[in-house]
Protein backbone atom coordinates (compact mmCIF):
# COMPACT_ATOMS: atom_id res chain seq x y z
CA UNK A 1 0.00 0.00 0.00
CA UNK A 2 1.64 3.46 -1.12
CA UNK A 3 1.89 5.89 1.80
CA UNK A 4 0.70 8.90 -0.18
CA UNK A 5 -2.16 10.68 1.77
CA UNK A 6 -4.86 11.51 -0.60
CA UNK A 7 -4.80 14.81 0.70
CA UNK A 8 -1.05 15.57 1.40
CA UNK A 9 -0.17 14.10 -1.52
CA UNK A 10 3.09 13.46 -0.65
CA UNK A 11 4.81 9.96 1.04
CA UNK A 12 4.87 10.44 4.63
CA UNK A 13 6.41 8.58 7.52
CA UNK A 14 3.39 9.00 9.70
CA UNK A 15 0.35 6.71 10.97
CA UNK A 16 -1.71 6.47 7.73
CA UNK A 17 -5.23 4.88 7.73
CA UNK A 18 -6.99 2.87 4.59
CA UNK A 19 -10.24 4.47 3.75
CA UNK A 20 -13.21 1.98 5.04
CA UNK A 21 -14.50 -0.91 3.01
CA UNK A 22 -18.37 -0.43 4.03
CA UNK A 23 -19.44 2.44 1.53
CA UNK A 24 -21.67 4.18 4.02
CA UNK A 25 -18.17 5.12 6.08
CA UNK A 26 -15.83 5.74 2.99
CA UNK A 27 -19.21 8.23 1.70
CA UNK A 28 -18.55 9.74 5.52
CA UNK A 29 -14.91 10.14 4.82
CA UNK A 30 -15.43 11.67 1.32
CA UNK A 31 -17.77 13.81 2.66
CA UNK A 32 -15.28 15.48 5.69
CA UNK A 33 -12.54 15.43 3.54
CA UNK A 34 -14.70 17.25 0.75
CA UNK A 35 -13.86 14.76 -1.92
CA UNK A 36 -15.85 14.32 -5.13
CA UNK A 37 -13.41 12.23 -7.03
CA UNK A 38 -13.22 8.50 -7.15
CA UNK A 39 -10.51 7.10 -5.09
CA UNK A 40 -8.14 3.89 -5.48
CA UNK A 41 -9.69 1.11 -3.16
CA UNK A 42 -6.70 1.49 -1.14
CA UNK A 43 -6.32 5.15 -0.76
CA UNK A 44 -4.96 6.57 2.60
CA UNK A 45 -5.49 9.32 5.09
CA UNK A 46 -2.38 10.46 6.97
CA UNK A 47 -2.84 11.01 10.92
CA UNK A 48 -2.44 14.63 10.57
CA UNK A 49 -6.13 14.73 9.42
CA UNK A 50 -7.60 13.07 12.44
CA UNK A 51 -8.05 15.53 16.04
CA UNK A 52 -6.56 13.84 19.03
CA UNK A 53 -10.00 12.58 20.41
CA UNK A 54 -10.16 10.25 17.00
CA UNK A 55 -7.66 7.62 18.30
CA UNK A 56 -8.27 5.20 20.58
CA UNK A 57 -4.40 5.08 21.94
CA UNK A 58 -2.22 7.81 22.34
CA UNK A 59 0.40 6.48 19.68
CA UNK A 60 -2.39 7.33 17.40
CA UNK A 61 -1.75 4.06 15.90
CA UNK A 62 -5.22 3.12 16.16
CA UNK A 63 -8.83 4.72 14.92
CA UNK A 64 -11.97 4.93 17.27
CA UNK A 65 -14.50 2.92 14.83
CA UNK A 66 -16.82 6.13 14.54
CA UNK A 67 -13.68 8.48 13.53
CA UNK A 68 -13.98 11.11 10.62
CA UNK A 69 -11.38 12.86 9.04
CA UNK A 70 -10.87 16.44 8.41
CA UNK A 71 -9.87 18.56 5.56
CA UNK A 72 -7.47 20.28 7.77
CA UNK A 73 -3.72 19.44 8.98
CA UNK A 74 -2.23 19.89 12.02
CA UNK A 75 0.91 20.95 12.13
CA UNK A 76 4.30 19.02 13.07
CA UNK A 77 4.63 20.98 16.13
CA UNK A 78 0.57 20.01 17.16
CA UNK A 79 1.24 16.43 16.34
CA UNK A 80 4.62 16.54 18.68
CA UNK A 81 3.01 18.08 21.80
CA UNK A 82 -0.06 15.72 21.73
CA UNK A 83 2.48 12.45 22.23
CA UNK A 84 3.74 14.24 25.75
CA UNK A 85 1.73 12.11 28.67
CA UNK A 86 0.76 14.80 30.84
CA UNK A 87 -1.43 12.32 32.85
CA UNK A 88 1.58 10.25 34.24
CA UNK A 89 4.31 12.73 35.24
CA UNK A 90 6.36 10.18 36.88
CA UNK A 91 6.39 8.04 33.46
CA UNK A 92 9.16 8.96 31.09
CA UNK A 93 7.90 9.34 27.54
CA UNK A 94 9.39 8.40 24.39
CA UNK A 95 9.51 11.42 21.98
CA UNK A 96 8.85 10.34 18.44
CA UNK A 97 10.27 12.54 15.73
CA UNK A 98 8.13 13.90 12.84
CA UNK A 99 9.89 15.23 9.86
CA UNK A 100 8.31 17.64 7.90
CA UNK A 101 7.60 17.36 4.21
CA UNK A 102 7.15 20.78 3.83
Amino acid sequence: MPNICVICRVKTPLSIFQFPSDPQRRQEWCESLKLTATLPKRAVVCEKHFSPDQFSNKQRKRLKLDANPTWECRTTEELNEELVDDDDENKPSKPRVIVSTK
